[in-house]
């Protein structure tokens, strides 16, 4: 019997020494289920977080999207723009050349008649010959002279515009 005993004490130590094992592996398997369970809730939450973070890329994609329409939009009408303002400038160039006052046209002339005599002395040579006694009376000054062009892409000499300074006649005593 004392070897049933001592059989008896033995178990008895190896089983208290197995359920000793036995509850610290439960312990660590409740903790490892805590953990896991703590590890489950963040990941949730990661998961709802980059969900809503790929939802606000989206919108700041469209919303990227829509600003580069609006400034291609705006570019194109900048573009346009300076196209009609040049077109305008244009427009006004020419109304301008054909509103200038002139008093006097001389029409159908030759360059290389303008070349050799010169604005100037071409208009008071017209003068002198047609109109002798005006000539003698007035001292005619010429305030501007310029040519027209014939095209406006072509800067040919066509008509002489001739524009004299407004003076008054004073009469002799």
């Amino acid at each position: 019997m004392e070897k049933y005993n001592e059989i008896q004490d033995d178990t008895e130590k190896e089983f208290r020494i197995l359920s000793d094992k036995f509850h610290k592996e439960i312990k660590i398997i409740e903790k490892n289920q805590a953990e896991i369970l703590e590890l489950k809730n963040a990941t949730d939450i990661l998961k709802n977080a980059s969900g809503l973070l790929i939802a606000e890329l989206i919108k700041k994609k469209k919303e990227l999207v829509s600003l580069k329409a609006d400034h291609l939009k705006i570019h194109s009408q900048r573009r346009q723009k300076k196209k009609r303002i040049k077109k305008n400038e244009a427009c006004l160039l020419g109304l301008e050349n054909s509103l200038k006052r002139t008093n006097l046209r001389v029409v159908g002339l030759k360059e290389e008649v303008e070349k050799e005599e010169g604005i100037e002395s071409l208009f008071k040579g017209i003068i002198s010959k047609n109109f002798p006694n005006l000539e003698k009376d007035i001292n005619i000054q010429v305030q501007e002279g310029y040519k027209t062009p014939f095209d406006p892409k072509k800067i040919t000499s066509r008509h002489l515009r001739i524009k004299l300074p407004k003076s008054r006649i004073k009469k002799g005593s």
